[in-house]
């Protein structure tokens, strides 16, 4: 795998990381998220495990649904 794929790949589990903790902070479910941002379920656990490369609409959703920013989310 090149370099830049384990970046990206470390990148998305840095995200979905801190999603997870600003989720559990805001006293959300994964399940309810996913109903705020009318996404699946699993979508959201596989977002969480950095699994799942969402869109930027999609991103600044869920940000706003947990009580942060955009860039909140990427620092």
């Amino acid at each position: 795998m090149r370099s830049s794929n384990i970046e990206a790949d470390n990148l998305l589990i840095w995200i979905g990381t801190g999603i997870a903790n600003r989720r559990e902070n805001a006293g959300l479910t994964p399940r309810q998220l996913a109903h705020k941002v009318r996404l699946k379920t699993d979508v959201i656990h596989r977002l969480e495990c950095g699994e799942y490369d969402m869109t930027l609409r999609q991103l600044y959703a869920v940000a706003g649904a947990v009580g942060a920013t955009l860039g909140d989310i990427l620092r």
